[in-house]
């Protein structure tokens, strides 16, 4: 590349850094002011879950745990005609205690702390994970803005304020996406089935990523169903009848927390009629690009859809699940990475055997 094209090049990318960094700044500083600080953080549950588990030895779907979380949270227990507040119900599987087990020990605030700098990690990584899934290429500093970018969106910033699992589950679904980009089926199942500690966050994205595995051969879905298999029996054997107790509270927490974007803004009448025409389209728009090795464009439509169809996902937090849309559709304004005579300066987020064009077909899913 010629000294002048180098120059302009860096140019662009340093516009384009300063403009994500000073949005970035803005976000940190507005931030706080729409934010309120809830009594209680969403770890709470998980973690006093996790301690009924492993040093109680009881269920944590019990009506006396869920009293305690209420006595936490409220002051008081609720009466039956409280029944459309948030009955404070642990209404993961038994098996989302799982990454409480290292904090279990420790007083909450303490385990919020540690957790807090956790969900930093894989906050920062999720954005790598989807560079690397969507092929983006770019200079490694703009990557460096598009972290900082993503950890000062409101998004991200309440659901670290709240300590919420959502932002691990957004991490290993984008965890899954570039281990399937890169062909490592068996591990891209694997990191999905461990996404399922939020079902309604991971449902549609295993459904989609299924039906993709149909042409990829049988190890996506060996490494999806072999480590499934493995929570649910590891959960059973740690809290024995779980799976009903689950669902059971899933049916509670459907009745006064799970309604969708669609029925809140559209109503209880109108909002399961659109919710079904959306899922008529979108099974049509993956039907018809079944015979395409590009699975990445089909998932950013489904992260992106069930924000508003499927219960219990309409809050800003969960628009972490919009990442990989907002990626696409800046894509083409991204710096270019500048390559020496030596090879790339830049970051592909692709394999070190060669760089695939985003507009190559890639064998895979």
């Amino acid at each position: 590349m010629p000294p002048e094209d180098k120059k302009a090049s860096s140019r662009v990318a340093k516009r384009s850094s300063l403009i994500l960094l000073v949005f970035a700044a803005a976000m940190l500083v507005t931030y706080p002011k729409f934010f309120r600080q809830r009594v209680q953080s969403d770890l709470y549950l998980p973690w006093r879950a996790a301690r009924a588990v492993f040093l109680e030895h009881r269920s944590p779907y019990s009506q006396q745990l869920t009293a305690e979380s209420q006595q936490s949270f409220y002051g008081r227990e609720l009466v039956p005609s409280e029944s459309q507040l948030d009955q404070r119900r642990f209404a993961y599987p038994v098996y989302a205690t799982l990454p409480l087990v290292p904090v279990m020990v420790l007083p909450i605030r303490v385990a919020e702390d540690i957790f807090l700098i956790f969900l930093l990690v894989v906050s920062a990584a999720s954005v790598i994970f989807w560079v690397d899934a969507l092929q983006v290429q770019t200079t490694k500093f703009t990557v460096c803005a598009l972290v900082a970018a993503s950890m000062a969106s409101p998004p991200v910033l309440q659901g670290l304020a709240l300590r919420q699992l959502g932002l691990l589950v957004a991490a290993l679904i984008a965890a899954s996406a570039a281990a399937a980009r890169r062909g490592n089926l068996l591990l891209a199942g694997a990191l999905l089935a461990v996404s399922t500690i939020k079902p309604q966050e991971a449902l549609l994205t295993v459904l989609l990523m299924m039906f993709w595995s149909l042409r990829s051969g049988k190890k996506f879905a060996i490494g999806f169903g072999v480590t499934l298999l493995g929570l649910v029996i590891g959960g059973e054997l740690a809290s024995p009848g779980w799976v009903r107790q689950f669902l059971s509270n899933m049916v509670a927490y459907r009745r006064y927390a799970g309604a969708s974007g669609a029925e809140i803004l559209l109503g209880k009448q109108l909002g399961p009629l659109f919710t079904a025409l959306v899922m008529l389209w979108l099974g049509r728009r993956v039907w018809n690009a079944r015979n395409s090795h590009d699975f990445v464009r089909p998932l950013t439509l489904v992260l992106g859809i069930q924000l508003l169809i499927v219960p219990g996902l309409f809050a800003l937090y969960n628009a972490v699940l919009l990442l990989p849309a907002a990626l696409l559709l800046i894509r083409p304004a991204l710096p270019a990475p500048v390559k020496s005579n030596g090879g790339s300066a830049g970051f592909s987020g692709i394999s070190s055997t060669g760089v695939v064009r985003p507009d190559q077909d890639q064998p895979g899913l």
